[in-house]
Parts: structure tokens; C-alpha cells; sequence
């Protein structure tokens, strides 16, 4: 054995193998084009959401917050990991009653006035619809998934996932007024795959009951 391949062997050992030898994740790109019923594109390629399922990890550290501003949500689309906690603050200058009738969330925050925050425990993957009973116009979709795999687009439709495991995965797209499809798309180590998607929305804006199943009230303003 030569000196070289010796003092190479007790780099490994000591060391451990490199990065592209030890690395078993990849990344995702692309960009996802939103089209109307008609077929016309829209002028905004925005919150879709972007994810692959097939594997669990444990929530990020952080805490996502959603603020209620000028009676609307911001973000009003947002994609999280299980067991994630996210901040509601009411940073308006009126009250707000944030409620959840979903399956997989259900919870009232009950009559809030600014500048109050509550926090929201997520425990299980699903879609959470997000409402205040107040003020129906305000309405906000909280996606809760399994990992961190995931990515809303931008305005262009762009989006880009890193570390996601290698091998074979169901990639997803959401968007609220369609139903979610998934391609399968290969994941190599190290490499950066790229998949362009054109999603058509199917479904129509409903309106939705207050936290007692009840419409509301018409032309009471708050």
C-alpha cells in the first residue's frame, strides 16, 4: 500500500465520507401556471401550495403567524408541519372571533380585540379552514402537513423545495378552488429536479356559515 492511499484510507476513517458521499436528499424546482375555467391564465401564479407526502419529519422550531389586518388574514394560504404551533394576532383596529369548524382543527378563539394574539396547536395533517365570525369576508386556509416539504408559490408560479429524501415521491399542487393532483417525480442525491405544472381551478368561491352553522347576518356591517 502506498503512502497516499494509506494517509487517504485514515482520512476517511477519522473524518467520516464527504458531503456527496454521505448526502441522501435532493431539491425540487419549477413553476406552476394557474389557469381560469375558461382557460385564460391568471394574472397571479400565487399561493399554490407545493408538497410531497411519503415520509414524516418533525416540525421546524418556528412559529408561523397569521395576522388579522383591515379585516382580512395575512397570509390568507399557509403550509405547515404537524405539531407546529401558529400565532394569531389581531393587529386591526376592530375585534375579530377566529373559528375553525374543520375535521382536522377545531378550535374558537373566542371575542378578540386588538391587539390580542392566541396560539393554535396543529396535531393533525389535513385543511384547516379558518374563518372569523364576525366578518365573513375574512378566510384563510391553513395546510397541515406531514413534513417539511413544501413550498407556496410566487407570483410568477415559482417554487423551490430543498431536502427532500431521495427516491420516487407524489408531488402534489393545492390551490383552493381545485382539487390536488400529484405527479410522481424521481428525487437524486445532490441534484436539482425540475417540474413545470399547469393546474386549472374546477371549483367555485362558497360561502361559508359562522361558528354556530348559521349564515350571516345580511348587510350588518362591523
Amino acid at each position: 500500500m502506498t503512502m497516499k492511499r494509506f494517509f487517504s484510507i485514515l482520512v476517511f476513517i477519522l473524518i467520516g465520507p464527504t458531503l456527496a458521499e454521505t448526502s441522501n436528499v435532493g431539491s425540487l424546482t419549477g413553476t406552476v401556471r394557474i389557469f381560469n375555467k375558461d382557460g385564460t391564465p391568471r394574472k397571479s401564479h400565487e399561493n399554490a401550495i407545493v408538497y410531497i407526502i411519503g415520509f414524516k419529519e418533525d416540525p421546524a422550531d418556528e412559529k408561523p403567524q397569521v395576522i388579522q389586518n383591515k379585516k382580512k388574514f395575512k397570509p390568507n394560504v399557509l403550509a405547515i408541519t404537524k405539531g407546529q404551533t401558529v400565532s394569531f394576532l389581531n393587529n386591526d383596529t376592530v375585534s375579530h372571533n377566529i373559528f375553525s369548524s374543520s375535521k382536522s382543527r377545531k378550535f374558537d378563539l373566542g371575542l378578540a380585540s386588538p391587539p390580542a394574539t392566541h396560539e393554535v396547536y396543529f396535531n393533525k395533517s389535513g385543511l384547516v379552514q379558518t374563518y372569523c365570525n364576525i366578518h365573513p369576508d375574512m378566510a384563510a386556509n391553513i395546510l397541515v402537513l406531514p413534513n417539511k416539504a413544501f413550498a407556496k408559490t410566487k407570483k410568477d408560479g415559482s417554487f423551490s423545495i430543498n431536502n427532500i429524501p431521495v427516491g420516487e415521491h407524489k408531488v402534489y399542487v393545492w390551490h383552493k378552488l381545485t382539487k390536488p393532483k400529484y405527479r410522481k417525480v424521481k428525487i437524486e442525491a445532490n441534484t436539482k429536479t425540475t417540474m413545470n405544472r399547469e393546474v386549472k381551478l374546477t371549483k367555485k368561491l362558497l360561502s361559508h356559515k359562522n361558528k354556530y352553522g348559521k349564515r350571516y347576518k345580511k348587510g350588518k356591517k362591523y
